[in-house]
């Protein structure tokens, strides 16, 4: 019966998150003027373009004394005409949606500052574009690959390919199964399970799978870890043999542990941060729920006489994919956040759903390996081989 158990709870440690199948990645900040100076972190690849707009909501009111910088070198200033004057820049618009392009010349996370925003201003929004060039480099740049587990080398292990199913990667080798890989929000980190001796911790590492640190220490089964949008917590599950996990949060760090839910097996942000869905064990059988991120307001959206599980928020947040097997085997749905609208999307043995970072795919797994196809259920294709294939973020 251990026995047994074990391999089911491997198979339920798998967590999803969202595929980037796009060559093109954005990040659009908006910016409250009532600072004067605004930094936040976006993380850059070896990449051949990257596209800035500064764009204000109210063009009467556009700032004329806004500077950019990127990693602590100013890029860009305008003067009181409105006309930028560039450094390290290659084109720019004409326009008051300023647009600056320029190459980003090695890989990393860098802070932009943008400074000189006045309290009497109206609000700016500010929208980071990255283009991939021919030096994109899987090894450092790891949007745009997807992670996975598979035991196709005789141990459970974490993997990355690129979404044309070439350039297999192995970011770990460890001596116990490892699992439910995820990116940190800015993808510079892969918070991760590891399985030994029936005992689970959580664990981070680097994108390419180096300075692996423990979080949790509890001697139990701790898995299914994910990070906030803001990567400032996490939620992971906590169980043992025999009994039924619950859901927890902590801080990204692993400090601060707090009870969210019990009986819950996997879970998922909303992309705002502010709610959680959850997979829980309800009644004898599988039920989708969402709660406030706080653990408050729990209610269940789904009410079938089947099990529905592994819940993945769409990155717009209006709609939920998951897998039941409703209609007498399991297969990919989606439906609106409260529960509306299910419609079925595959029509033969398919899990693990996972969106792509716009929206417009979702990955899955069969009994084959892993499978990539429109969000419409259109479009079906395979993407690996091995049938101990299972994906997890993209």
């Amino acid at each position: 019966m251990k026995k047994k158990y074990t391999t089911i709870v491997k198979l339920l440690l798998i967590s999803m998150c969202l595929f980037v199948l796009a060559p093109i990645y954005a990040q659009d900040i908006h910016i409250s003027t009532q600072e004067d100076t605004v930094t936040f972190p976006f993380y850059f690849n070896a990449l051949e373009q990257v596209t800035i707009s500064i764009i204000a909501t109210d063009s009467t009111v556009f700032d004329p004394y806004v500077e950019l910088s990127i990693g602590g070198i100013r890029v860009a200033e305008n003067d009181n005409n409105d006309q930028f004057h560039l450094n390290n820049a290659e084109e720019l618009s004409p326009t008051d949606a300023q647009i600056i392009l320029f190459p980003i010349p090695t890989t990393g996370q860098y802070d932009v500052i943008v400074s000189g925003v006045g309290a009497s201003r109206n609000h700016f929004r500010i929208l980071v574009e990255t283009v991939y060039g021919s030096g994109f480099s899987p090894g450092t740049s790891p949007v745009g690959q997807l992670l996975f587990t598979s035991n196709r080398d005789g141990n459970n292990e974490i993997y990355m390919i690129s979404v044309d199913g070439s350039d297999v990667r192995q970011l770990t080798n460890r001596p116990a199964d490892a699992g439910s890989p995820n990116w940190s929000p800015d993808r510079t980190q892969i918070v991760f399970d590891s399985i030994q001796d029936n005992i689970s911790e959580i664990y981070t590492m680097n994108a390419d799978g180096s300075n692996i640190r423990q979080l949790t220490n509890y001697g139990l089964l701790s898995f299914n870890a994910d990070w906030s949008p803001d990567g400032t917590e996490m939620i992971f599950h906590i169980g043992q043999y025999g009994e039924r996990p619950a859901l927890y949060k902590m801080n990204a760090d692993g400090t601060n542990l707090r009870l969210l839910m019990s009986d819950s097996i996997n879970s998922d942000w909303s992309p705002d941060g502010n709610q959680i869905v959850s997979g829980v064990v309800y009644n004898g059988q599988f039920e989708i729920f969402v709660m406030n991120a706080d653990g408050t307001n729990v209610r269940n959206i789904t009410n079938n006489p089947s099990s529905d599980s592994v819940p993945r928020w769409s990155p717009d947040g209006d709609q939920i994919a998951f897998y039941s097997d409703r209609d007498g085997i399991a297969n990919i749905y989606v439906m609106n956040i409260d529960g509306s609208d299910v419609r079925r999307l595959t029509n033969s043995f398919a899990v693990i759903p996972v969106w792509s970072s716009d929206g417009n795919q979702i990955a899955f797994r069969t009994n084959e390996g892993i499978y990539v196809m429109n969000a419409d259920g259109s479009d079906v294709r395979r993407l690996t081989n091995h049938t101990s294939d299972f994906p997890h973020d993209w």
